[in-house]
């Protein structure tokens, strides 16, 4: 949770919440141009106090986050189809 500090990423519960939430938010963007992901109490911060991830995510700002993705399969793709061609 960047502007926290808080890192997500040595918390597994916290972070399956997190990757179950952006499912459904790709699900979502599937339809809409603009969703929500909320979740209550994702964490805590060295006070114990609770912390909460709330924010709109937009279509075009999920696909300039995923298109690294894509575009390193793409790649591997590319490759495995040229290796299979000399197979045959």
């Amino acid at each position: 949770m960047g502007q926290d500090g808080i890192d997500l990423s040595k918390n597994t519960l916290s972070l399956q919440r997190l990757r179950e939430a952006v499912e459904v938010a790709k699900i979502e963007l599937s339809s809409l141009t603009e969703t929500e992901i909320n979740l209550p109490f994702i964490s805590a911060d060295t006070n114990g106090n609770p912390k909460h991830l709330k924010m709109k995510i937009s279509r075009a700002k999920y696909n300039q986050l995923v298109q690294p993705l894509i575009d390193v399969c793409r790649v591997y793709c590319t490759r495995l189809s040229l290796s299979l061609s000399r197979c045959g």
